[in-house]
């Protein structure tokens, strides 16, 4: 019984533990952030994922400039099975809320894909970047209403971030309204699964 109950506990421990930490790159005035392939490759979040519905991760970093200016940015992926299609339908939108189509075959494609990508996720200066940042991922489901409903939010909000000046930032990153287009503030659930890292900045 004592064993029985001691698998049970390690198993829950190993359903529980965090994924590895991500790795932030300094590139071309530009912070990337690449996730871990852990994020998405286990058992829950295939399922998760193959279930026909969107299911969006949101990627965000804080930091503070070498000069003392806030740095704040974000990138954000949508994920759905085209059942009919059998394949991963992908997109990606990033800190100037332009929008890339991806689709991958199957699920071992988008895990790899994941594992390789860097996603611009803020703005900066070489000379001014930080040491290090703090990343943060949340996975949030959407049901066929809502994602009906936060499709046509997206898009409304894309267009008009695009064509609305902004005026100046007394923080480094991405305008806070194309952040709040990627992170989703007008249509949000709570996430089902949530990680929070601070990571060193590296340069390549």
């Amino acid at each position: 019984m004592r064993l029985a109950a001691a698998v049970l506990i390690a198993a829950a421990a190993a359903v529980a533990r965090p994924p590895a930490a991500p790795k932030a790159i300094l590139q071309s005035d530009q912070i990337l952030v690449s996730l871990p392939s852990s994020v998405l490759n286990d058992a829950a979040m295939e399922k998760q994922l193959t279930n026909g519905l969107t299911t969006v991760v949101i990627t965000s970093i804080e930091a503070t400039s070498r000069s003392g200016v806030p740095i704040r940015g974000a990138v954000r992926v949508e994920i759905r099975y085209e059942l009919w299609d059998e394949k991963f339908l992908v997109g990606v939108i990033g800190t100037h809320a332009h929008r890339q189509n991806l689709s991958f075959a199957t699920f071992e494609k988008l895990v790899s894909w994941w594992s390789n990508a860097a996603l611009g996720a803020a703005a900066v200066s070489a000379a001014d970047a930080p040491s290090r940042v703090t990343v943060k991922t949340e996975v949030v489901p959407f049901s066929a209403a809502e994602e009906a409903d936060a499709q046509r939010w997206l898009m409304r909000s894309m267009t008009e971030a695009r064509n609305t000046r902004a005026p100046p930032q007394r923080e480094a990153g991405a305008d806070t309204s194309i952040l709040d287009v990627i992170i989703g503030n007008g249509v949000r659930r709570k996430p089902i699964r949530s990680w929070r890292w601070t990571v060193p900045l590296t340069r390549p």
